[in-house]
């Protein structure tokens, strides 16, 4: 097994546990090659084939397959007179009508080992949490790293900073556009408009153009709202707040929340947030015009998700840090900046930090590579470096 693929790495830490396995993710997020690969680990540890069942509902090949007594039927027929440990997978089962009877099914079945996949947190939480008591581990899946990435590219660049240049513009994804507009149309159609009877579609593709020009600021409701009724439909914070919520539940925004350093308290007012994948977002925008901070924080936050941190924005008095990552007993504070080389931004960067007055640690990403590696006490990294750590 590869030792950088934590995806895998975590299946089969949870293997055989008496617990649903859910991979969430947004569309393209690569679940159904995690699926795939787990298999492969399975067969190499001696596990017979016909143990493994794998359903991929959006694949023609199970196209009759669309509700539940079909999917009952065709499981009783390959599970029955089976011993021993049986691995289920069922990729996309949110597409089969009253697919939580094919899931209540299989739960009753002791030696069986499911794993669900699943583009929508509503799935996850109100939906299978709820109908099983919360006996489901969530395994959450974001777009590749950098390190994935230029790992995977290494042949075909010069360098490293030329890798990082085609990552902030391209993402990693995909850098064609007609699956970038096929994994948009996914999430927007299929998992907003459709389901959700979206009244107004012209106001969501307007709320997710503002989202995107103002990713990384603080954000509340009325100021959305405020904004939106200036070159759309009228509309109120109660309608954004149900709207941005259908983008949150399908992974195409992510929300951070405050923390009052101070205070020592979440604040539940006034978020940040960031989109879910660059070369998307550049796809969506079609604008030259780049921002650069917001898509170095964009980076920074998604891998600290991927290494399992807890993200918030630290509040200390009337600034703020970027980034407070916790993980346990561990809080590390970051500070995400092009370059410190300017006195102005390195003195607006480093206020912040030097206002905590803890013993955690405190970290400057940028671009530089100019040989300096701290400010009295504050690190100072490369964000590539940051990028590529273990």
């Amino acid at each position: 097994m590869d030792k950088n693929d934590l995806y895998l790495a975590k299946l089969i830490e949870f293997k055989d546990k008496r617990a649903i396995k859910i991979i969430s993710g947004a569309h393209g997020t690569r679940k159904t090659a995690l699926l795939s690969r787990f298999q492969t680990y399975l067969l190499k540890k001696k596990v017979p084939v016909d143990h493994i069942i794998f359903i991929e509902f959006n694949n023609h090949q199970f196209s009759m397959l669309n509700d539940y007594l079909s999917v009952n039927n065709y499981l009783d027929s390959v599970l029955n007179g089976i011993e021993g440990k049986i691995y289920v997978f069922l990729d996309g089962i949110s597409n089969v009508y009253l697919f939580e009877e094919t899931v209540k099914a299989l739960w009753k079945r002791k030696n069986v080992d499911i794993y669900l996949t699943s583009s929508t947190n509503s799935f996850v939480h109100d939906e299978i949490g709820k109908l099983f008591d919360n006996k489901y581990i969530e395994i959450a899946l974001y777009t590749p790293s950098f390190k994935e990435y230029y790992h995977e590219q290494e042949k075909n660049l010069q360098t490293i900073n030329e890798g990082f240049a085609f990552y902030l513009q391209k993402g990693s994804l995909t850098n064609l556009d007609d699956q970038l507009n096929k994994i948009y149309s996914a999430t927007i159609n299929d998992d907003i408009i459709i389901p959700k009877k979206v009244k107004q579609p012209e106001l969501l593709e307007a709320l997710i153009q503002y989202m995107l020009q103002n990713e990384g600021q603080i954000l509340s409701r009325k100021k959305i709202s405020d904004a939106l009724n200036s070159y759309v439909n009228k509309t109120n914070p109660m309608t954004v707040d149900v709207y941005l919520n259908y983008l949150l539940d399908t992974h195409l925004f992510y929300k951070i929340n405050r923390y009052d350093v101070r205070g020592h308290q979440n604040l539940l007012s006034l978020e940040k947030y960031y989109f879910v994948d660059l070369g998307l977002a550049h796809y969506l925008t079609k604008s030259n015009k780049r921002n650069m901070k917001a898509e170095l924080e964009n980076i920074v936050y998604f891998e600290l998700l991927r290494r399992g941190y807890d993200v918030f924005t630290a509040k200390v008095r009337d600034e703020e840090v970027d980034f407070m990552a916790v993980k346990g007993d561990e809080i590390t504070y970051y500070q995400v900046v092009k370059s410190m080389n300017d006195p102005l931004i390195r003195e607006k960067t480093l206020k912040p930090l030097q206002m905590i007055h803890d013993n955690y640690e405190k970290i400057v990403l940028c671009l530089d590579q100019d040989g300096i590696k701290s400010y009295s006490g504050i690190k100072k990294i490369n964000i590539i470096d940051f990028l590529l750590m273990e």
